[in-house]
């Protein structure tokens, strides 16, 4: 069975789901003692932290009321924007494509070229100036503004499946 997640169960406690979710979360309520128990630790310990607060009704809306994430989110950025990350991987780039290059003309030179290990050797030297080429086409931004949907979508699909694996491990 898949519980309830933290954040939805806040945002239940706090009305701010729409009709779908509160359906949704009524119904496994009613079937799970987890995440009725849960349920009832966040509100005591809302209860809890308004009580020492000291907040009324009208003073607890008013806090509730600061969206304190929206600020923090827009000063982040990707990680493939950040001039540090490139400033440490394209060294990292030229130094390998260097050394895969270096290699592969040692081989070249002593592999017969007609046998399977020369037609490996053969296509490596072709492909890795094509490597070269391509970096410096995406380090100029080229493909990489129409392929990072793809890359993003395809992330979180792992991400996702991966956090679904282990729930299922885990509720086993």
């Amino acid at each position: 069975m898949r519980h309830i997640q933290p954040d939805l169960m806040q945002r239940f406690l706090a009305d701010e789901v729409d009709l779908m979710e509160r359906e949704t979360v009524t119904e496994h309520l009613t079937h799970c003692e987890a995440c009725t128990a849960l349920l009832v630790q966040m509100t005591a310990d809302d209860d809890s932290l308004s009580f020492a607060l000291g907040l009324d009704e009208a003073e607890a809306e008013w806090v509730a009321s600061f969206d304190l994430t929206a600020p923090v989110m827009a000063k982040l950025r990707p990680w493939y924007r950040d001039p540090a990350v490139w400033a440490i991987v394209a060294p990292m780039l030229l130094v390998a494509s260097f050394g895969l290059s270096l290699v592969s003309g040692l081989l070249t030179r002593s592999v017969e070229p007609t046998g399977p290990v020369g037609f490996t050797v053969g296509a490596m030297r072709e492909l890795i100036p094509a490597l070269w080429k391509l970096s410096a086409y995406l380090g100029q931004g080229g493909l990489l503004r129409t392929i990072w949907p793809v890359l993003l979508l395809a992330g979180a699909i792992w991400f996702w499946r991966s956090r679904m694996k282990k729930e299922e491990e885990s509720n086993a």
